[in-house]
């Protein structure tokens, strides 16, 4: 990966500050910034971040590999407090968000995209003053929504509250997030969750999956909203390999939330109707792989997913493969599938998504991925691999969202 600097604030980027907030110095916030041809409206960006007051920050942006005049217009904004790296192909923005990850000093964490505005010059400031009040792990708001032209056009609404029930609602959403992915959170829980959870797995950053358990961050809802969200036609999502980002993301969360939460089988045909119920009725309960009621859930949630990015189940190997999996019912002989010999492909994880789709698209798939999806499109199928094996196939059956039992030899 080819890394280009304008200017490094702080020379060795594996030292983080010692100094506790509120000891006789300026709490930092350190903003991640992952850009690819944003050149329409960088520039615009950039000013509403480097205009920020009372408050010392970073800005720590990562160019993915653009290929317009996106780094002619950062060069412009050389400062001591700018931090620049560029990646030599497009690699995403999870990937993009994951290198700047390695170069945050602050004390507070936020994600800004190139085409989006701060609503003041003193949000960041006043957010991190909430955060350090109320003592939590991080905090959000509604988004206000701006036109192409920047004009406030209206406010997309998020929950209110983060609480264990938010994890039905969010499953019953079919993996909807309802919390934007527009993070503030301390320096501590960006490494100890939104890495894991949103940079490395595509999976929202407010809960985290440790092993067998579901873990919730403290993050508080803030009525002041800070973040203007542009709405275009170069938005990321509108893009063929967008959508497939975003479905990758919702998909794992549907796979691994349905492992601790049951929705009611309803045969209600509105499907607005069921959501509602499922969000209400809804609990808590712990499934097997091989349990029909489990793969029957994932099943009819992903033909929501589906409908939602419009995506061509007959045709699209990686979907046809995960409806096949989860629809097979024939378990009274269950398949074993071998992978004993040792792994030598490249393991993808959520972050790694954009290369994925490459290659899928280009028929470059590697081998022991397509060879599970060969195999996922005879049915479901349970692993035996080796103990030197198995944390790798535990990471590839993950990414490709394929939830089945492992057994080591």
């Amino acid at each position: 990966m080819e890394k280009s600097h304008i200017k490094v604030g702080i020379e060795n980027k594996s030292v983080k500050s010692t100094q506790k907030r509120g000891e006789g110095r300026m709490s930092k916030v350190s903003i991640l910034m992952p850009v690819y041809n944003d050149e329409t409206y960088l520039e615009e960006a950039l000013k509403c971040v480097l205009e920020q007051k009372g408050i010392d920050f970073e800005l720590i942006i990562v160019d993915d590999g653009s290929t317009d005049k996106t780094p002619e217009i950062i060069q412009k904004f050389k400062s001591h407090n700018v931090i620049y790296v560029r990646h030599g192909q497009n690699m995403g923005q999870l990937q993009a968000v994951f290198t700047a990850s390695e170069y945050i000093t602050g004390d507070y964490v936020t994600l800004f995209h190139g085409d989006d505005k701060i609503a003041d010059d003193y949000a960041f400031r006043d957010l991190a003053n909430a955060l350090e009040r109320i003592k939590a792990d991080g905090i959000y708001s509604d988004l206000i929504v701006i036109n192409p032209k920047g004009n406030v056009k209206g406010k997309l609404n998020v929950s209110k509250k983060v609480k264990r029930k938010s994890l039905v609602t969010l499953l019953a959403s079919a993996g909807s997030n309802i919390v934007s992915d527009v993070f503030f959170v301390t320096k501590e829980y960006f490494f100890h969750s939104v890495v894991e959870n949103y940079v490395k797995w595509n999976m929202p950053y407010w809960f985290c999956l440790n092993g067998n358990e579901l873990k919730l961050g403290k993050i508080i809802y803030v009525k002041r909203p800070w973040y203007m969200y542009r709405v275009s036609e170069q938005n990321y999502v509108r893009s063929e390999i967008g959508r497939f980002v975003a479905a990758n993301g919702v998909i794992r969360t549907i796979v691994n939330l349905s492992k601790f939460i049951r929705l009611p089988n309803i045969p209600i045909p509105s499907r607005k109707l069921k959501i509602r119920l499922w969000r209400v009725m809804g609990k808590f309960r712990r499934s097997e792989p091989k349990d029909l009621g489990f793969r029957r859930q994932i099943v009819e949630l992903l033909r929501i997913v589906g409908d939602t990015y419009d995506v061509d189940w007959l045709s699209n190997l990686y979907y046809k493969s995960l409806i096949t999996f989860y629809s097979d019912n024939r378990l009274e002989t269950v398949r074993k599938v071998y992978l004993t010999e040792p792994i030598q492909d490249p393991i993808f994880y959520g972050k790694d998504v954009n290369l994925f789709y490459q290659a899928l698209k280009h028929n470059k798939v590697p081998g022991i991925y397509k060879y599970l999806l060969d195999e996922s499109q005879k049915g479901y199928f349970e692993v035996v691999t080796t103990a030197k094996n198995v944390s790798k196939v535990s990471d590839i059956l993950k990414f490709l969202n394929l939830a089945t039992n492992i057994e080591v030899k």
